[in-house]
């Protein structure tokens, strides 16, 4: 029993060295080592920036300003429109689906929506996922892309893992 409980105790303190504490916007989150945050990255604002080891793969995480928990079916309406139209104006690529459900990921709740798109020529499938979250201060909206729905495990440890810092 004493080495289960050591065994345990030596694991549990080997997982959490591989993981590091970033702030931003009054928060903090705990992301992998290969995981850096940018804060106000330039051209994008407000935004919190985490980046993967993977180039040109990044979760973008951007607060509200002046909204509420009521409005996150609006702005969901709102920001799948808007990214059908995008893709819809972007040649050789198609969107096959778009689902959303609820999500809780620690202090978030909101919508997590997934838009499968094709590429015509190779028929590679994409993802990209958006985000509207309410945090009970803020509402954020956040935007992913990657190959396959398995890659998001990333991204909700990293908003399970928000805490408020003020």
């Amino acid at each position: 029993m004493k080495a289960l409980v050591l065994l345990v105790l030596v694991f549990g303190a080997g997982v959490s060295c591989f993981c590091k504490e970033v702030k931003g916007h009054s928060m903090s989150f705990q992301v992998d080592n290969n995981v850096s945050l940018e804060n106000n990255a330039e051209g994008f604002g407000d935004s919190l920036i985490f980046k993967f080891n993977e180039p040109g793969k990044f979760f973008m995480l951007t607060p509200g300003r002046g909204t509420s928990k009521s409005m996150i079916k609006k702005i969901t309406e709102g920001a799948i429109a808007s990214t059908k139209g995008d893709v819809k104006r972007q040649k050789g690529l198609e969107i096959k689906t778009v689902s959303n459900h609820d999500v809780s990921l620690g202090i978030f709740s909101g919508t997590e929506v997934e838009f499968v798109i094709v590429e015509s020529k190779s028929k590679r499938e994409l993802r990209q996922y958006l985000y509207i979250l309410w945090d009970g201060r803020l509402c954020w909206t956040g935007r992913f892309a990657c190959g396959a729905a398995s890659e998001t495990t990333p991204v909700h440890n990293i908003l399970k893992s928000a805490k408020k810092t003020k």
